[in-house]
């Protein structure tokens, strides 16, 4: 997988079946685009975590709900960046 470094206000999702990155926005998109994965009835399990280095970040798992017009997809991995503890 390429090393992505994110900027304060940057989201980075990645691609689960591709183990890539699929797409960069800011943090309000993606915070709208998890908002519509659950109200899609998808599946979203959400995270804080830290890198190795101490850096935390908000994890999103997100898993499409089975529809007839939607194949079958793994979903995608949102990354948040979080401020740092002071």
């Amino acid at each position: 997988m390429a090393t992505v470094t994110l900027t304060k206000d940057a989201v980075t999702l990645y691609d689960i079946e591709q183990n890539r990155v699929w797409d960069t926005m800011s943090a309000r998109d993606g915070e709208r685009d998890v908002r519509l994965c659950r109200e899609l009835g998808d599946t979203v399990q959400e995270y804080e975590t830290t890198d190795r280095d101490g850096n935390p970040y908000r994890i999103v798992f997100q898993i499409n709900a089975p529809m007839a017009h939607r194949g079958q997809d793994q979903g995608g991995v949102y990354v948040f960046p979080l401020p740092a503890a002071n």
